[in-house]
């Protein structure tokens, strides 16, 4: 990892820890979202900050400079929730959803990633997503989003060479379209050009790139429409996504996982990639009952992580986990670390 990028990185955990200790966060679901070199976070009332990266716009405030330190995102209140997404410190963009179901925009949109219906180049301050309303969360990939809307049915927009937009072929949409097959969802989340939907029955339903086994199918065969995940337990309530890997969590604190090994993590007792899910045998926490928060992957009875926090440094729960990992061939930290927690 380059030093700037660590520097980068490293200023943003310091930066997220101070300002949610400086908020004296009371909220009942907070959430940040860092995607590669930036960061959002949502604060108690619903007002968000962003900072890092910001050569295509992402962090809102209408230039391309970065910041270091968390600054406020203009024209923005009642926030529930925010992602980020790209590939590059020149390539970010965001998303906000609004309490009333309402979603924003802003960053860049080679690919039509921020659904206003074009490919122009992104506006660098937040901007409504037309015609679009009742979502109650948003999940953003390298360049396309997923969208989980109130009802339970499932959105997705922007690149879709892979077919991770989940319609049954490969052409891209700059505009919310509805994935076929779907309902009853409770949580959604997208990888690099995967995603993933969990259903409130606890099924688990993947689609898109499958180089790396990502979508749990036992092959690398990519698959244009969601499928339901085989050989997971029963009482998955959580799922996450990152680069080439997925996560999953059921309620008796078990962590499960699928895809390349080759990053440097290996949650597995095996040498080579997961096509399907295994136990990643994480230990659990406390014996208490309390289910893990669904806005994360549960480590175990009480802790959480996002996966893309696990490649930045950014933990949103104090957590513990035995050693999973040898050292990563890209210095840098890819293991589970204590961290923050949002109050």
């Amino acid at each position: 990892m380059p030093k700037s990028n660590r520097c980068w990185w490293a200023g943003g955990f310091i930066a997220a820890a101070l300002l949610l200790i400086a908020s004296g966060a009371r909220a009942t679901a907070p959430s940040v979202s860092d995607s590669i070199g930036f960061t959002l976070a949502v604060d108690r009332f619903g007002g968000v900050y962003a900072w890092g990266a910001n050569g295509a716009g992402q962090l809102g405030d209408g230039t391309t400079n970065p910041s270091p330190t968390p600054i406020v995102v203009p024209a923005l209140s009642g926030i529930v929730g925010v992602a980020g997404g790209g590939v590059g410190t020149t390539t970010g963009f965001s998303l906000a959803v609004r309490s009333d179901g309402v979603v924003f925009a802003w960053g860049y949109n080679n690919e039509g990633q921020l659904g206003l219906g074009n490919t122009n180049p992104g506006p660098m301050s937040p901007t409504q997503i037309p015609s679009f309303s009742g979502v109650l969360a948003a999940s953003a990939g390298t360049n396309f989003v997923v969208a989980l809307k109130k009802d339970g049915t499932v959105w997705a927009w922007g690149d879709n060479t892979n077919g991770q937009l989940g319609k049954g072929d490969n052409f891209p949409s700059s505009s919310p379209l509805q994935i076929p097959g779907l309902s009853n969802i409770v949580k959604v989340a997208a990888g690099n050009q995967h995603a993933l939907a969990l259903r409130g029955d606890g099924a688990v339903f993947a689609w898109g790139s499958n180089n790396d086994g990502e979508i749990g199918n036992g092959s690398q065969i990519n698959s244009l429409v969601p499928a339901q995940v085989a050989g997971l337990p029963g009482g998955v309530i959580d799922i996450a996504a990152n680069f080439h890997f997925s996560w999953t969590a059921a309620s008796d604190g078990s962590v499960w996982a699928f895809s390349r090994l080759s990053d440097g993590c290996r949650p597995f007792a095996r040498s080579d990639s997961s096509h399907v899910p295994c136990s990643c045998r994480a230990r659990r926490l406390m014996a208490s009952p309390a289910a893990p928060s669904l806005s994360t992957v549960a480590s175990g009875r009480r802790g959480g992580i996002s996966t893309a926090s696990w490649r930045m440094g950014l933990i949103l729960r104090p957590i513990r986990f035995r050693r999973w990992s040898r050292e990563p061939r890209i210095r840098g930290s890819w293991r589970p670390e204590t961290g923050f927690r949002i109050m």
